[in-house]
C-alpha cells in the first residue's frame, strides 16, 4: 500500500468516527452535526476536521468552546475506534463551506 491511499483509509475512518462522536454528543443542540473533511499531514502527525451544523451554526465562540471541552473525549473516541497505531493531533474547524453551497441552491430554487 502507498502512503497516499493509508492517509486517504486513515483520513476516512477519522471523518467518520468524529461525525459519530460529534452526532451523539451534540444532537440535542443541532439536529445535524457533521465532519464534512479530514486533511491530514503527510507525517500523519496533525489532520484539519472541518465540522458543519444544521439547521445554524454556532458563532465562532461558540465552537471554540466547543471544541475545548469535547477534545479529550474525542481523542479517547478516536483511540477506540480508528484501528490505527498513532492517532494524528485533530484540530477542529467550522465548516463555513456548506452555508454557501445552501446559499447558491436557493438561488437556484428561486429561478
Amino acid at each position: 500500500m502507498t502512503d497516499g491511499f493509508r492517509i486517504t483509509q486513515l483520513s476516512e475512518a477519522l471523518m467518520h468516527a468524529i461525525t459519530a462522536f460529534l452526532h451523539s454528543e451534540l444532537t440535542e443542540q443541532w439536529q445535524i452535526v457533521s465532519c464534512n473533511r479530514v486533511e491530514i499531514s503527510p507525517d500523519v502527525k496533525e489532520a484539519e476536521a472541518w465540522i458543519s451544523f444544521y439547521p445554524r451554526r454556532p458563532s465562532k465562540e461558540q465552537f471554540v468552546t466547543i471544541a475545548r471541552e469535547l477534545r479529550p473525549e474525542l481523542v479517547q473516541y478516536i483511540r477506540k475506534h480508528v484501528p490505527t497505531k498513532y492517532i494524528p493531533h485533530v484540530e477542529l474547524f467550522l465548516d463555513t463551506e456548506t452555508n454557501k453551497e445552501e446559499s447558491v441552491q436557493n438561488l437556484i430554487d428561486q429561478i
